[in-house]
């Protein structure tokens, strides 16, 4: 499920129902999946060299930051 469908490792890398990051030199570091609709938003993070990965689930229509506020502490 974490096979990159894109042709480069340039960002977004995409794989089957997930983003994928990955460093300068191909190796997948960890993957995520975000969700919205009218009055909620969420994510889910995992890092796969430390094995911590969060899922965040909000309700209101743009929470961008603060999800992004969460995840920088993983």
């Amino acid at each position: 499920m974490l096979t990159n469908n894109t042709p480069t490792n340039e960002a977004p890398n995409v794989c089957t129902g997930f983003f994928i990051n990955m460093s300068d030199d191909g190796e997948i570091q960890g993957f995520r999946r975000g969700g919205a609709d009218a009055g909620f938003m969420s994510q889910l993070y995992l890092k796969l060299d430390s094995s911590n990965g969060c899922a965040i689930m909000t309700n209101g229509n743009d929470s961008t930051q603060l999800i992004r506020k969460l995840e920088i502490r993983l």
